[in-house]
C-alpha cells in the first residue's frame, strides 16, 4: 500500500529512508545536522490583513493585551461559536498590521510533538529536517513572533511542552476547557451582552432591527445565551428566507432555534444535506477539500459547499472545511442519521494507497485519526489494519511522528486481532525505527564486567532482513524493541530494506550532542550507571527490572555446536515457519555501546555477560563471533529451563596485539536467519606500563 510513498529525511543525527513497501531504514550521519535558514517570514494559516469586527469585547481585549505585554502566556477558552478564533484572528490582523511577526496554527486533531514541528518549520526552512528538542529550542530562542494556536486540545503538560518549544514568543492558545494547573492566565469567553449581540444581529441582517422585531430578538439572545455564532446563523437564516419569500421580515423566526433549524433543513438540497452529515461525521476537524470529492462520492461537492457556507453552516479553514455552531447540530438532526467516522475507514484506505502523496497525508492526518479511533471502537479491524498500513509511511515521510506513532499502535492492535502475523511485525518494526530514532529506551538488559576498563553499557540491535515476510520471522528482536539506543544519539540501527541488507553501524565512544561526555564517563553516583565489581539494577522498564551483576569471567574455551544437544521437534512443530514465531513483550535496555578496554595485549583479557528474552525459535547452537582468535562467546544459560526468559551468555575480548578490534556476535533462529546481533570493538594496549587512565 502507498506504494508511491518513499523518500528520506534527518531526524536528529541520523538519515530516516521511508519504503512503504519495505519498511524504514536508520543510519548514522557522519557530517552533523545540516543547517537551517530562517523564514524572512513565518507560514502556517494565512494571516488576516483585517479584523473581524468585535461586539461587546473590549474589555476582554484590553485585559489579553495587558497579559501579552507583561510576557504571560494566554489561555482562552470557552464553549462552541462564544468567539475564540475571531479573537485570535483580530489579534493576528492587529500584529501584523503593526509588522510584527505572527504565527497561527490550527491544533485540531494533531498531537502536540506534530504541532511543535509544525511551529519550527513556519519559523524556519528546514524541509525534510526534524531536529534533537535541543537544537529545535535553541534555534527557536531567536523567534520573537505572537504564536497563536485555534483549538488546542491538549494536557497542561502539553501546554508546557509547546511553550517550551517557543521560548520567545507570546503565545495564546484557545480551548474549549480550560488547561488546570497550566502556567499563564486564563480568559473565559461567554455569550456577548444583549446591546452587543443586537448589535450583531443588525449586522448580519444588514439592516436595523423593526420594533416588532427587537422583542423576538431578545428572547432568542436569552435562549442561546448570547453565543455569537448562534446569533450569526440565525439571522443568516432570517435573510435567506426573506429572500425566498420576497420578505425581509424577521418576526416568527428570530424566535425559536428548532424552528429555525427545521426551516434550514427544508431548504437543503440532498448533495448538500449529505456532504453536511460527511463533515459532521468528523466535526470539529477540519475536512481537506481533495477528501470530500473521495468521502462524498458522486455530490456535486462544489454546488453543495457554496449552499453551505451561504447559511453559515459550515466555515473554511486552509484548503478545508468543518461544521460549526449548535444550528448546524439541529439541521443535521433534522436530514437523517448521524454518521461516524469509522464508516470512511475503507474509503480512506483505498484514497491514501493508491492517489494520495506524502503531502495530501499530511494535511488528512486529523482526519485519519479520527477515522481510525472510531473503526476501532466498532472493531472494524481490517479497516484499521488497512488504513494504519497506508498512512504509515505517509505521516513518517511528512514528520508527523505524533500522529504515526498512535497509528502504528492501532494498526498493530488490528493486526493482531486479525491474526495477521506480516502486518503486526511491519507495525512493530516502524514502532521499534520510531523509538531508536528518538532515543526512546526499549530494547535490552545488559550486565557490565570488570576488567581493566570503566563502566560500560550495551544493547543488542535487529538486523537487517529482505522484505517484510523477513520481519515477520524476527520474534525477539523486532516486537520487542530491541534497539542499541545510547547518549548522545549514537547507536546501532537496522532495518527492513527493499534489497540487500543494510549494514550494522556502531561507535565505540558514544558522545554527547550537548556536552561532549561519552555515555561510559559518567560519575558512579549518577542514576543508571554501572560500576564495575557491583551489582545493578537498571529501572528501563517499570514491570520487568533485571539484576545486572558485574564481574570479572575466567576465560573459556567455547565450543558453539557442542554442549547442548539439539533441540527436539515434535510431530506438532515439523510445519513451523517463521510466521508461528512472534513478538511478545518488551525488554529493557540500557543507554550505551558494547565496548571492551583498554585491555592489556597478549595476555589481558574482558569478559562481559549480555542477556535478551529468548524464544522457543530460537538456535541455542547458533551462537557465532566474527574474528574468533579475538573474540569468544560463551553461552550461560541459553536456551534457558524456562520457555520465553532471558538468555544469558558472554563476550571475551582477548587480544594478541595492540590496536583497535571490532566484531559481530550473532544468534539464528531455527531457519538459519539472524535474529540478534551485537557489535562489539575493544581497544588495546601495549602490556608494558598500565594502560592509558579512563577520561
Amino acid at each position: 500500500m502507498s506504494g508511491g510513498i518513499a523518500g528520506q529525511m534527518v531526524v536528529g543525527d541520523q538519515n530516516v529512508v521511508v519504503h512503504a513497501e519495505h519498511g524504514s531504514t536508520v543510519t548514522l550521519r557522519t557530517e552533523g545536522p545540516p543547517s537551517v535558514r530562517r523564514r524572512s517570514r513565518p507560514t502556517g494559516r494565512a494571516v488576516p490583513t483585517r479584523g473581524l469586527a468585535l461586539f461587546g469585547r473590549g474589555d476582554q481585549l484590553a485585559e489579553l493585551e495587558g497579559w501579552l505585554a507583561e510576557g504571560h502566556p494566554v489561555q482562552i477558552y470557552g464553549p462552541p461559536g462564544c468567539g475564540k478564533s475571531a479573537l485570535l484572528r483580530h489579534l493576528a490582523a492587529e500584529r501584523g498590521a503593526a509588522h510584527r511577526e505572527v504565527v497561527l496554527l490550527s491544533a485540531a486533531g494533531v498531537p502536540v510533538e506534530d504541532l511543535v514541528e509544525d511551529l519550527f518549520h513556519a519559523c524556519y526552512d528546514a524541509e525534510d529536517y526534524k531536529p534533537d528538542p535541543a537544537r529545535r529550542r535553541r534555534l527557536m530562542g531567536s523567534v520573537q513572533a505572537l504564536l497563536l494556536v485555534d483549538d488546542f486540545e491538549g494536557s497542561a503538560d502539553d501546554l508546557a511542552d509547546l511553550l517550551d518549544a517557543a521560548p520567545g514568543c507570546d503565545v495564546v492558545v484557545t480551548s474549549a476547557a480550560r488547561c488546570a494547573e497550566a502556567e499563564g492566565r486564563t480568559l473565559r469567553l461567554d455569550g456577548l451582552p444583549e446591546e452587543a449581540a443586537l448589535a450583531l444581529i443588525a449586522q448580519k441582517l444588514d439592516r436595523s432591527l423593526r420594533d416588532d422585531e427587537r422583542e423576538a430578538a431578545e428572547r432568542y439572545i436569552e435562549a442561546v445565551q448570547g453565543n455569537p455564532l448562534a446569533l450569526v446563523q440565525a439571522a443568516t437564516a432570517v435573510r435567506a428566507a426573506g429572500r425566498r419569500h420576497g420578505t425581509a421580515d424577521a418576526s416568527g423566526f428570530v424566535v425559536d432555534e428548532q424552528a429555525i433549524a427545521t426551516g434550514v433543513a427544508d431548504r437543503l438540497s440532498d448533495e448538500a444535506a449529505e456532504l453536511l452529515h460527511i463533515l459532521n461525521a468528523f466535526a470539529p476537524l477540519p475536512v481537506p477539500g481533495p477528501l470530500l470529492s473521495v468521502l462524498a462520492g458522486d455530490v456535486d461537492r462544489a454546488a453543495a459547499l457554496g449552499e453551505l457556507k451561504s447559511l453559515q453552516l459550515i466555515t473554511s479553514e486552509g484548503n478545508g472545511f468543518r461544521p460549526y455552531g449548535r444550528l448546524t447540530a439541529l439541521v443535521v438532526a433534522q436530514t437523517g442519521p448521524a454518521r461516524d467516522a469509522g464508516q470512511f475507514a475503507q474509503a480512506l484506505a483505498a484514497w491514501v494507497g493508491t492517489k494520495s502523496t506524502g503531502k495530501d497525508v499530511a494535511a488528512a492526518t486529523a482526519v485519519i485519526r479520527r477515522a481510525l479511533t472510531a473503526a476501532a471502537r466498532t472493531r472494524k479491524h481490517t479497516a484499521v489494519r488497512d488504513l494504519a498500513r497506508a498512512a504509515a509511511p505517509g505521516l513518517a515521510r511528512s514528520l508527523r511522528w505524533g500522529a504515526w506513532r498512535e497509528v502504528l499502535e492501532l494498526g498493530r492492535a488490528a493486526a493482531r486481532e486479525l491474526g495477521a502475523a506480516e502486518d503486526e511485525a511491519y507495525f512493530a518494526h516502524e514502532e521499534d525505527v520510531r523509538r531508536k530514532v528518538l532515543k526512546l529506551s526499549t530494547g535490552l538488559a545488559i550486565s557490565s564486567a570488570a576488567g581493566a576498563g570503566g563502566a560500560l553499557g550495551h544493547a543488542l540491535s535487529a538486523p537487517a532482513k529482505s522484505g517484510v515476510s523477513a520481519v515477520a520471522g524476527n520474534p525477539a528482536v523486532i516486537g520487542t524493541a530491541i534497539a542499541a539506543v545510547v547518549a548522545g544519539g549514537i547507536f546501532t540501527a537496522l532495518a527492513v530494506t527493499g534489497g540487500e541488507e543494510a549494514p550494522v553501524q556502531s561507535n565505540a565512544a558514544p558522545v554527547s550532542t550537548e556536552s561532549g561526555i561519552r555515555a561510559s564517563d559518567s560519575a558512579s553516583d549518577t542514576p543508571g550507571s554501572l560500576t564495575p565489581g557491583a551489582t545493578h539494577t537498571i529501572p528501563s522498564d517499570p514491570s520487568s527490572k533485571p539484576s545486572l551483576t558485574a564481574s570479572s569471567m575466567p576465560p573459556t574455551s567455547l565450543t558453539p555446536t557442542t554442549g547442548f544437544p539439539p533441540p527436539s521437534i515434535s510431530e506438532s512443530e515439523t510445519t513451523k515457519g517463521p510466521e508461528d514465531c512472534l513478538p511478545t513483550s518488551a525488554v529493557p535496555v540500557s543507554d550505551g555501546d558494547a565496548q571492551f578496554g583498554p585491555v592489556n595485549a597478549g595476555g589481558g583479557e574482558e569478559s562481559v555477560s549480555f542477556q535478551f528474552k529468548w524464544l522457543d525459535c530460537d538456535d541455542e547452537n547458533s551462537f557465532s563471533v566474527a574474528d574468533p582468535d579475538v573474540w569468544e562467546v560463551e553461552r550461560t544459560s541459553c536456551p534457558p529451563t524456562a520457555p520465553n526468559t532471558m538468555c544469558v551468555f558472554s563476550v571475551t575480548f582477548r587480544p594478541a596485539a595492540p590496536g583497535d578490534y571490532q566484531a559481530q556476535v550473532t544468534v539464528l533462529d531455527d531457519w538459519g536467519r539472524p535474529t540478534v546481533e551485537l557489535p562489539v570493538t575493544g581497544t588495546a594496549v601495549e602490556s608494558e606500563g598500565p594502560p592509558p587512565p579512563q577520561p
